[in-house]
């Protein structure tokens, strides 16, 4: 159904560029098309980010402005051989410390006046990303230089320009990444928060983009802010697990929700809501299971037949 809207564009002017691991019916009607490998987005759109900053492609104001560009990251931040800095080998997970801010006597984040001194955001965003060469990214993606600095030019020689994916870069093991170098190249261009600009998730049901934006999903309120558990059962405890910029989002949804009763006293009612239980799964698949087992007794479906829709069938079907 999207498509309409784009082929509409394509009538006075749009270009379109498609990239994917096969050619499509999206492939067929648009104006350049580049091939790459399973499982190279990152390489692929790397490449992009690195040319961007090597040429001077981004928009200097708009990132000092709307960005963490001008910040200095910590001195003993580091990267090496595909390993950043903090990693314990045998928990297998990270200590962020060295990825946080340098703060001021403040306790704020420190803001470099030069964009490219030493430890910003974006100096070493330009040093993780000068190894994306086109050469490079060519033997990693099987797309050919030529395309590939096609893709890059015809970049950053429009504005604004739109990102437009499916679940072909979400579902991938690094798909989280994947968007992430999507708002990188559109960060840098200035092209978030601007008519025409954007990162558009398209998919495959009318309703599904916005149950996770307006927090139907169990595991989130409206604006993705993560829902208590008995871990974050206190406004303390969840302002200090997600941190004090999402506690206002949180705060003026209680205030939106309970009015005059939510005040800074009482906590804004936070202990009014429902505590979720991280140990047990709630996502609607389990809910299916546990309807099997006799155990749901009723539900209740609106704009959606996950019979259908959901992948289910097999439940019934067995």
């Amino acid at each position: 159904m999207g498509l309409k809207n784009l082929m509409k564009a394509k009538e006075n002017g749009l270009k379109i560029m498609h990239v994917d691991v096969r050619f499509t019916r999206t492939s067929k009607i648009t104006d350049y098309f580049i091939q790459i490998r399973p499982g190279t987005d990152i390489a692929f759109l790397g490449a992009i980010i690195n040319y961007v900053i090597q040429n001077k492609k981004y928009d200097e104001q708009y990132i000092r402005l709307h960005t963490n560009a001008y910040m200095l990251i910590n001195p003993a931040f580091s990267f090496d051989d595909g390993i950043f800095s903090g990693y314990d080998e045998k928990k297998r997970k990270y200590d962020m410390t060295t990825r946080q801010y340098q703060i001021d006597a403040n306790g704020k984040p420190i803001r470099s006046a030069d964009l490219f001194a030493p430890n910003t955001v974006m100096s070493i965003l330009k040093k993780h990303y000068e190894r994306y060469t086109f050469e490079v990214v060519s033997s990693i993606t099987g797309a050919s230089v030529a395309d590939i600095k096609m893709a890059a030019e015809l970049f950053c020689s429009v504005k604004p320009a739109v990102f437009m994916y499916a679940l072909g870069m979400t579902q991938h093991t690094i798909g989280v990444e994947n968007i992430r170098c999507f708002t990188v190249l559109q960060l840098l261009r200035g092209n978030i928060g601007v008519p025409g600009g954007g990162i558009d998730a398209m998919r495959g049901q009318p309703n599904v983009q916005a149950s996770t934006d307006h927090g139907i999903m169990f595991q989130y309120f409206p604006g993705y802010l993560p829902w208590p558990t008995e871990k974050t059962n206190t406004l303390a405890k969840w302002t200090h697990n997600s941190g004090t910029f999402r506690a206002k989002f949180l705060i003026n949804l209680l205030k939106a929700w309970f009015g005059n009763a939510a005040t800074k006293e009482n906590d804004y009612c936070f202990g009014l809501l429902l505590i979720r239980n991280t140990t047990q799964n709630d996502s609607i698949y389990v809910q299916f299971e546990k309807a099997i087992e006799g155990k749901m007794k009723c539900i209740y479906f609106a704009g959606q037949n996950p019979m259908v829709s959901c992948g289910l069938k097999s439940y019934f079907c067995e």
